[in-house]
């Protein structure tokens, strides 16, 4: 037999437990990005639960907590809407022409997103990162980082870098000798290249130049937000 009880005639403000829209309640900021300083809103709650960056700058005795407005002249804007859209859909999006200058803004993400402290977004960024260089896409090609991505990826990041190992990785699974002009070792680093040639002769001996990676083997370990 089942139980049946009417609801309460008391009426009383209805709190649900788990909603994943809360955040569309909390307070906006403005951030203004890149020299020219276009402008994202962005609501308090989202960002700063996934920025430690953010939240000090807006909860501490910084002009930004009272202004509500942080500007991050250095980064690019394309980047940070890479960054806003990730916040909300927890995606990177899609890229119908996917060229040199898409991965260079994906290189420019990641890097944006050491600054600001956000692990798992930079965690994404490697997931695209990977997918263009190890998955088909729709047009039936690979795409592997190109030499302006690579200077820009050494020169922003530690020599410990995931980001490095993933770019000499993605070059070893897919380099022909056609991509390597006579002018080639004049536009990447010289640590990318003397790593792509130590890398190269490993696998050729170890593995027969089969090289099995996955995206997680250059993720950061997750830090939770402050």
């Amino acid at each position: 037999m089942v139980n049946v009880k009417r609801a309460p005639k008391r009426v009383s403000k209805s709190k649900w437990p788990d909603l994943k829209t809360k955040f569309l309640r909390s307070k906006t900021i403005q951030i203004d990005v890149g020299k020219k300083k276009e402008s994202f809103t962005v609501h308090e709650q989202l960002i700063f639960a996934s920025s430690p960056f953010f939240k000090a700058a807006f909860t501490g005795k910084w002009k930004e907590s009272k202004e509500r407005i942080i500007s991050l002249p250095q980064d690019d804007p394309d980047a940070f809407a890479i960054y806003a859209h990730w916040l909300y859909y927890k995606t990177i999006p899609e890229h119908d022409d996917f060229n040199a200058g898409t991965m260079t803004t994906l290189v420019k993400a990641y890097i944006m997103g050491d600054k600001i402290l956000d692990r798992s977004f930079q965690n994404k960024v490697i997931d695209r990162i990977y997918n263009t260089g190890v998955a088909l896409g729709k047009d039936g090609t690979r795409y592997v980082p190109d030499c302006g991505s690579i200077a820009l990826a050494y020169e922003e990041t530690p020599p410990d870098s995931l980001l490095r190992l993933l770019l000499i990785d993605l070059w070893t699974k897919n380099v022909k000798a056609c991509w390597i002009p006579d002018d080639w070792l004049d536009k990447v680093p010289s640590d990318f290249a003397i790593a792509l040639i130590r890398r190269l002769a490993g696998v050729q001996k170890v593995q027969k130049r089969k090289l099995d990676i996955t995206a997680e083997d250059y993720h950061l370990p997750a830090e939770p937000a402050s």
